[in-house]
C-alpha cells in the first residue's frame, strides 16, 4: 500500500474520532444544561397555576411580559432575576420549592378566604339570593378541609329553593347523618325533607297534567289534518268567459285536483297539483267553434310573485310548513292571443310548501283557516313552528 493509500483511512479514522468525542461533550453539556428543564416538568404546572406566579413575579417587580400562563424568553428571564435575589442559581426554571414559594406569595390565608366566603353565604342566604350562596358553598369547598356542619342544611334549602330536589334530598340526609338529633338545624332538616318530596311529587303531577294536555292538543291537530284532507282532495271546477284576438267571445272551462296520501297521523305527500283548462273559442260572425290551449295560464308562477322556490310534496306538521294564500288568479296576456281579456269566474290559489291549490274561494278560505289551527295546535302540543 502507497502512503497516499495508507493516509485516506488513518485521515478518516482521526475524523471519526474527533467527532465521537465532540458529540459525547456535547450531550454531557446538553444532559447538564437540561436538568432544571427536566425538574419544572416534572411538576406538572397547570395553566392556572402559571399565570398564578406570573401575577406574583410581576408584584416584585420582575416583569415576566404577558400573564398567560406561558412561560416564554420574558417569564424566564423574571424567573432568572427573582432567583438571583434568592441566592438560588438563576436557571430561569422552577424547581419544587421554588414554584411552591411562588404559588403560595400574595395568596391569601385558607382561613380568611373561608371566613369571606361564610360571610358571603350568610349574605346571600338573608337575602334569598339562593343560586348566589350555591356559588359560595362551591367556593368554600374548594379551599379544601371539612366544611361547617351547618353548611351542609345550608345547601340543602338553597338548593330546595331552586327546584333541585333531588339534590336538596341529598344534602339534607347528609347534614342529619353527621349531626344526627342533636343537630342545630334537625327540625328543619325535616321539615325541608317533607316539603321537597311534597314538591317532587306536585312537580310530577304537573308533568303528567302538562304531557296529557299535549297529547289532547296533538289529537285535536290530528282531527284538524284529517279535515285538511279532505278540503284538498276536493275537486274543482268551474267555467268563466272572456275574449281573446280582442273579439272573440271565449267560454273557459277550469278543473283541478290534488292528490294527497296520508304518510303518518301527522304527515302527508301532496302530488304536484294537475290542472286542466278548456276553452272553446266562437266567431261573433259565423258561429263557428274552434278549440284553444289555455293550459296552465292561470297558474305561472311569474304572476304570482313567484311559489317558493322548491316544491317540497312531504309536510310534516310537526316541523316548521310553509302556506300562503293569493287572490284571484291572473291571466297570462300573450302575444299570439293578441289583445285578450280575462276570464270571469277565475279560481283562487293557495300553495303549501310550493304545491299550488286551486279552488272557489270559500274552500280556499277554508284551506287556510285550517292550515293556521294546525299549527297553533301544533306549537301548544311543543312542537316548533
Amino acid at each position: 500500500m502507497s502512503v497516499r493509500n495508507f493516509g485516506l483511512p488513518l485521515a478518516t479514522a482521526a475524523m471519526l474520532w474527533a467527532f465521537q468525542g465532540a458529540a459525547q461533550d456535547s450531550a454531557a453539556q446538553s444532559k447538564s444544561a437540561t436538568a432544571p428543564e427536566r425538574i419544572e416538568a416534572s411538576l406538572q404546572l397547570k395553566r392556572p397555576e402559571r399565570r398564578r406566579i406570573q401575577r406574583h413575579l410581576a408584584a416584585g417587580g420582575f416583569d415576566p411580559g404577558p400573564v398567560d400562563g406561558l412561560f416564554g424568553r420574558g417569564t424566564r428571564n423574571a424567573i432568572r432575576r427573582w432567583q438571583a435575589t434568592r441566592g438560588a442559581p438563576a436557571t430561569g426554571y422552577l424547581d419544587a420549592d421554588a414554584a411552591k414559594a411562588l404559588l403560595a406569595a400574595g395568596e391569601p390565608d385558607t382561613e380568611i378566604l373561608r371566613d369571606k366566603y361564610i360571610l358571603g353565604l350568610s349574605r346571600a342566604l338573608k337575602a334569598e339570593k339562593y343560586p348566589k350562596a350555591l356559588e359560595f358553598i362551591d367556593k368554600l369547598e374548594r379551599t379544601g378541609g371539612d366544611l361547617p356542619l351547618p353548611v351542609y342544611f345550608f345547601r340543602g334549602e338553597a338548593l330546595l329553593h331552586t327546584g333541585q330536589y333531588d339534590k336538596a334530598i341529598r344534602a339534607i340526609n347528609l347534614y342529619v347523618a353527621k349531626t344526627g338529633k342533636r343537630g342545630r338545624y334537625y327540625r328543619q332538616s325535616l321539615e325541608i325533607l317533607l316539603q321537597t318530596e311534597e314538591n317532587i311529587e306536585a312537580k310530577k303531577e304537573a308533568e303528567q297534567a302538562a304531557a296529557s294536555a299535549r297529547a289532547k292538543t296533538k289529537s285535536r291537530a290530528v282531527a284538524e289534518i284529517s279535515k285538511l284532507i279532505r278540503l284538498l282532495k276536493r275537486p274543482y271546477s268551474g267555467s268563466g268567459v272572456g275574449r281573446a284576438y280582442g273579439e272573440h267571445r271565449v267560454r273557459f272551462t277550469y278543473r283541478h285536483r290534488v292528490n294527497v296520501k296520508r304518510l303518518s297521523p301527522v304527515s302527508i305527500r301532496l302530488s304536484y297539483s294537475e290542472g286542466k283548462y278548456s276553452s272553446r273559442l266562437r266567431f261573433n260572425s259565423r258561429g263557428h267553434t274552434y278549440r284553444v290551449d289555455f293550459s296552465n295560464v292561470f297558474l305561472d308562477p311569474r304572476d304570482h310573485g313567484g311559489w317558493p322556490p322548491n316544491i317540497r310534496p312531504v309536510v310534516d306538521f310537526t316541523k316548521s310548513f310553509s302556506y300562503g294564500k293569493f287572490g284571484k288568479a291572473r291571466c297570462v296576456a300573450r302575444p299570439r292571443f293578441g289583445r285578450s281579456s280575462c276570464p270571469s269566474n277565475r279560481p283562487y290559489l293557495l300553495h303549501l310548501r310550493g304545491n299550488p291549490v286551486v279552488h272557489h274561494k270559500s274552500q280556499i278560505e277554508a284551506i287556510a283557516r285550517t292550515l293556521n289551527k294546525i299549527r297553533s295546535l301544533m306549537k301548544k302540543a311543543g312542537y316548533p313552528q
